[in-house]
């Protein structure tokens, strides 16, 4: 049991700190533009090939929010996202058939679990059905962006099930992050009301968007960072089964 708790502990702090390289290379790369500045500067870019070097410019160009690489288009996250948004589960009850679903409510995206979470049927409409991996963001109450590793379950509403539209997941995952601490101060000025955001404010959450070849050219990378990250996370919901069914 302590060899369990211990493994679960370690993949924790693994999968934390993939999660936190993976925010800083993408702020380096695409907000801060630090491969575009050192080839302006004639250096070579900082932690990657040359093949993903070469993708990159080595100009700038205006835009509404300032400088930004040239050739890349600014975008709203509506505009590069789809932001679905969840259901009333309670008007979706079990029925005789026996197919269930846990649904996923905020607190169930904080605890990264089912555990103890109410039940939907399991007929309901597949796109939201959530799975290992997908984007959940919570738009009301606390707001938080996580990748969910809980297992299947039912999308509730005030949770936003988030999928990339032109840009891979990765991309819509790590810009959507960059905006939370923008949208938690809007959520957080609601005083009359439990604080959230509306869709209007993803459509003024602008991003500079890179060539699809660019995003190809260093997806691979990003994505088994994330991949890697979500194994770990499914690995210890199977270990902590394993426990408790030895407890």
């Amino acid at each position: 049991l302590k060899s369990l708790d211990l493994l679960v502990s370690l993949n924790s702090a693994v999968s934390q700190t993939l999660e936190e390289i993976a925010h800083a290379v993408f702020k380096s790369w695409f907000i801060d533009f630090d491969p575009v500045k050192a080839k302006m500067a004639g250096e070579k870019p900082v932690g990657m090939d040359d093949a993903m070097a070469a993708s990159f410019p080595d100009s700038i160009q205006d835009s509404a929010l300032g400088p930004i690489p040239s050739g890349w288009k600014l975008q709203s996250l509506s505009e590069i996202g789809e932001f679905r948004n969840g259901l009333a589960m309670q008007k979706f009850p079990v029925v005789d058939d026996g197919s269930v679903l846990p649904v996923i409510k905020i607190a169930q995206l904080r605890a990264g679990s089912t555990a103890g979470a109410d039940l939907a049927s399991g007929l309901i409409d597949p796109k939201f059905v959530i799975s290992d991996g997908d984007i959940l963001f919570s738009w009301s109450g606390t707001l938080e962006i996580e990748h969910w590793a809980g297992g299947p379950g039912a999308l509730n509403q005030h949770l936003f099930k988030v999928l990339g539209k032109t840009v891979p997941d990765w991309f819509i995952y790590s810009s959507s992050r960059s905006h939370l601490p923008e949208f938690r101060k809007i959520a957080s000025g609601k005083a009359t009301t439990m604080g959230h955001i509306q869709r209007a404010h993803l459509d003024e959450a602008k991003v500079a968007v890179p060539p699809a070849a660019l995003l190809e050219a260093v997806g691979g990378f990003l994505s088994a960072l994330v991949a890697k990250k979500v194994a770990l996370l499914v690995e210890n919901r199977t270990l902590t089964e394993i426990r408790d069914a030895l407890l």
